[in-house]
């Protein structure tokens, strides 16, 4: 199965229109919760779909909902067992039933108690502290903190002038984020060999490290999160998210350039990292 993670940015282009309708009976689009926490900022879920879904319900069986991330890595922490599929088969099935009943009507009500959960999902997200940008701030101050302690003042320099090489970037930020991501499994119970052997599998957990530890690389480069507008730092979390979900995937449909930068980085990171 080929699966397109759709950008919510995407999903009233002419664009996926086209993607839709020439797609292949292995082609799967799908839908993260990252999706539906934009989609829904300020309007009710019921306005903001018969907008967003009006390619979308012409072709319900090419459409999926994956898991959340929160949820997948609760998951993989709890089983030790890394993710393997992101796909939501309840909420697929009752958002579905959904996209049809929009085709057919014109509008629709989640009356369908697993779409209810899709519709919270973004309630969920702000209970989860997914847009709880305050703490996303600090976690990321710390981790940009952290770079700075252990880079020479020579890389600190050459990466400000925007003179790393892909190289010495991927170098640098997958050292770190694995180290990173073996400590905080560490600090949950696990021992080093067996936090090692889990990182070596590529699990969701280490993707989310990679992605989050780039992104304080980014800020670091590019000076600015201690100024920046909270707005800003919430679009590239939730971009973030996309770009995670999207290792799993054939393509994320995007009109986001930088995100597509983060996930062919993302990308050659994991490749280095597993090989």
């Amino acid at each position: 199965m080929n699966l397109f993670i759709i950008d919510q940015n995407r999903l009233r282009s002419d664009a996926l229109d086209d993607r839709l309708h020439y797609s292949t009976p292995a082609d799967l689009f799908v839908l993260i919760d990252t999706a539906f926490v934009e989609m829904c900022k300020g309007k009710a879920f019921e306005i903001a779909s018969n907008k967003n879904f009006m390619f979308l319900r012409e072709h319900p069986s090419k459409v999926a909902v994956g898991s959340s991330i929160s949820e997948l890595l609760r998951q993989e922490l709890h089983t030790r067992k890394p993710t393997s599929d992101i796909i939501n088969p309840n909420l697929t099935d009752a958002f579905r039933l959904y996209l049809e009943e929009l085709r057919t009507h014109g509008q629709a009500r989640p009356r369908h108690a697993k779409l209810m959960e899709l519709v919270t999902l973004h309630q969920d997200s702000l209970a989860d502290g997914a847009l709880n940008i305050a703490k996303k701030r600090a976690d990321l101050q710390s981790t940009l903190d952290s770079w700075k302690q252990n880079l020479s003042p020579e890389d600190l320099q050459s990466l400000r002038s925007h003179r790393w090489t892909d190289k010495k970037w991927l170098s640098k930020s997958g050292v770190a984020a694995a180290n990173g991501a073996i400590q905080l499994l560490i600090e949950n119970g696990w021992s080093r060999d067996e936090a090692v052997a889990f990182c070596k599998l590529s699990p969701l957990f280490f993707r989310f490290q990679l992605a989050f530890n780039n992104l304080a690389l980014h800020w670091l480069e590019h000076h600015g999160l201690p100024t920046a507008k909270d707005d800003t730092v919430l679009n590239d979390l939730l971009d973030m998210e996309y770009v995670v979900s999207a290792t799993y995937a054939k393509e994320l449909v995007t009109i986001d350039q930088k995100a597509g930068e983060q996930l062919a980085l993302l990308n050659r990171l994991l490749e280095k990292a597993t090989n």
